[in-house]
């Protein structure tokens, strides 16, 4: 048998988090997760998971900038040397990984060839009305968008090859940096369930701190984060959000403006050994303790930027003082230009 783990990145996902352990263990050996600085329950309810006895690798990321790929690349090598799994999942807090025969994706994961990447699709769940569930469960959601509007994949990495050939995770989880094309292999048998809008109260914190958190990134291509930067857009501007219509257009610019068609797909659960939630008082969402929060997190990283920024300028200063009293006066180097010509003039004339 292989060793399975999963990897994921989370921030702010205390209405999610217990359902997103409960189901994906079912088919895992364990499951590193990264807390990036939340600043709702999403840490309580993971100590409560890991009392329980799940076997989660928790660690706690408290950087406020920083490209997702490349902190969990860095991750990934950590994962390899301490648990030296056979294979690896990155996986959003938001998703669940799910197999077309609808039993447990593990017996598809162990059929996976270890010399490929293997890339599989998304299925993007819709919620279909805009009442907001307290407790999340994978199946309260029953009803996926038109397969076509899912325009990312998601990879699954086999631990040896991603080492061999120095791999790097691309932001997303959509890709991998050096990967060779014949390394590169499609299944159809595993799908990745997607669940990125849940309630309101849920997407616009989200969406606000992300968006501030995106903002915050050096040199960032336009086109990174797009949709939840249109969304940041709407929130600021005041505009009625439509949560099935933004589920819709999720992450996709084909689903743009067309009609909103769900398709009736519940995801199967029979094979999870216990999906009951226990911590549901500690998965409310909190919009402006999260958004003061990150506010504080922000004004503390920009103070030590300022900081540092002027210590900087204090040192060159001091630099160019003294660089200045080592330079020559003007007249100095008149005189001194006058002796030199003086002295050739002399030996040329001799």
């Amino acid at each position: 048998m292989k060793t399975i783990y999963s990897i994921s990145i989370v921030k702010n996902e205390a209405d999610i988090i217990e359902s997103f352990i409960r189901y994906n263990y079912s088919y895992l050996d364990g499951m590193m997760v990264i807390n990036h600085n939340s600043s709702d329950n999403t840490e309580k309810i993971l100590e409560n998971l890991i009392k329980e006895g799940y076997n989660i690798y928790y660690i706690k990321w408290d950087k406020i900038m920083h490209q997702q790929g490349n902190v969990l690349t860095k991750f990934i090598y950590e994962l390899i040397e301490e648990k030296n799994p056979d294979i690896i999942i990155p996986i959003d807090a938001d998703e669940f990984l799910v197999s077309n025969n609808r039993k447990n994706p593990r017996e598809e994961l162990e059929k996976l060839d270890m010399n490929y990447v293997h890339y599989i699709d998304w299925k993007t769940y819709v919620p279909y009305s805009k009442e907001d569930s307290k407790e999340f469960i994978p199946n309260n959601m029953k009803y996926i968008r038109n397969n076509e509007y899912n325009e990312h994949e998601k990879v699954i990495i086999p631990s040896k090859l991603f080492e061999k050939l120095g791999l790097e995770l691309e932001n997303g989880n959509h890709d991998c940096n050096k990967l060779p094309q014949k390394n590169k292999a499609k299944n159809y048998f595993l799908k990745m369930a997607h669940y990125p809008v849940r309630s309101e109260d849920q997407l616009i914190s989200n969406t606000l701190i992300g968006g501030l958190n995106t903002f915050c990134i050096p040199f960032r291509e336009k086109r990174r984060s797009w949709h939840r930067l249109k969304l940041f857009d709407k929130i600021r501007n005041k505009e009625e959000l439509d949560l099935i219509k933004v589920a819709h257009e999720y992450s996709s610019r084909s689903a743009k403006d067309k009609p909103v068609l769900l398709i009736y797909d519940p995801i199967e659960t029979d094979f999870c050994e216990d999906l009951t939630i226990k911590y549901s008082k500690l998965s409310q969402i909190d919009i402006q303790h999260n958004l003061i929060n990150y506010s504080k997190e922000l004004a503390d990283e920009f103070r030590l930027i300022k900081e540092k920024n002027i210590k900087i300028e204090e040192k060159l200063k001091k630099r160019e003082k003294e660089i200045r009293d080592l330079q020559p006066t003007l007249k100095w180097i008149n005189y001194k230009t006058k002796n030199v010509l003086s002295r050739l003039k002399k030996k040329i004339l001799k």
